[in-house]
Order: structure tokens, then C-alpha cells, then sequence
């Protein structure tokens, strides 16, 4: 395990924290739509440090790093911001906790499909580049073109 992989374990672990103890310390009534909302906050810490610490992880295989780092992690904030948010309109939804969890699912169903984008387009980018880097080896961009010098 890296150093950054463990530092992204240990900077998520103490949000989690922070997160259950700011729920049980300060007054929020521990109503179901209020512990639906604290579930899904930590779901999302969760499924936050899983990616950021796969992605740091990663080696250069298959995908172009670039692409999926810079991807992966606008995501992962994107992400964070769109369940906060939820969570911070929870009142919003005047205890229908039905409708809190289906917004909740549509924003993991979204940041799941996105994911999965980027993850197929840094796969086709990665193939892509690998083609043109094999043919300027070969040669194929040094030889002149018909009618050229």
C-alpha cells in the first residue's frame, strides 16, 4: 500500500467520524429520513474513498491515467457535492422518506453511469494513443505524402 493510498484511508476514515459523531453529538433528531441521510452520507464517504484510493492505486495499464485521474476524481467531488446537498435539504422533503431515498439512488444510479463512462472513454483514449504512438515508430508519419517532397 502507498503512502497516498494511506493517507486517503486515514483522511476518510476521520470524515466518517466526524460525520456519525456530528450526528449523535449535535441535536438532530434521530428521526428514519435523518438516519436514511446519515447511511447514505457514509455510502458515499465509502464509495468516495474506494475510487480515490483505486485510482491512486492504479498503475499505467489499459487506461490512459490522465484522462481517468482528472475524470475520476471531478466525479468523485461532483459526487460529495450533490449528497451534501441532499442531505442538507432533507427538510425539504417533509419526512417522505420514499422520496429522499429514491433521490438518493438516482444520484448513485448518475455517478455510477458517469463513472463507468469515463472509465470506457480512458480505455478507448489509451487503445487510441497506443495505435499512434506504434505507427510514428514505425515510421508511418515520416514518410511523405502523395505529392509531398
Amino acid at each position: 500500500m502507498t503512502r497516498s493510498s494511506l493517507y486517503t484511508i486515514i483522511g476518510f476514515t476521520v470524515a466518517i467520524v466526524v460525520v456519525v459523531a456530528g450526528f449523535f453529538l449535535l441535536s438532530i433528531d434521530q428521526t428514519a429520513i435523518h438516519l436514511w441521510a446519515l447511511a447514505f452520507l457514509i455510502l458515499s464517504l465509502l464509495l468516495s474513498m474506494g475510487l480515490l484510493v483505486g485510482m491512486v492505486q492504479r498503475k499505467s495499464s489499459g487506461k490512459d491515467t490522465i484522462f481517468y485521474s482528472a475524470g475520476t476524481g471531478a466525479t468523485v467531488w461532483i459526487y460529495q457535492m450533490a449528497v451534501i446537498i441532499s442531505v442538507a435539504l432533507v427538510g425539504v422533503f417533509n419526512g417522505k422518506v420514499g422520496r429522499f431515498v429514491f433521490t438518493e439512488i438516482v444520484i448513485i444510479a448518475i455517478f455510477a453511469i458517469i463513472i463507468l463512462a469515463i472509465n470506457f472513454f480512458a480505455k478507448r483514449t489509451h487503445a487510441s494513443n497506443a495505435k499512434t504512438l506504434e505507427l510514428q515508430e514505425n515510421g508511418e508519419y515520416n514518410a511523405p505524402k502523395r505529392g509531398g517532397f
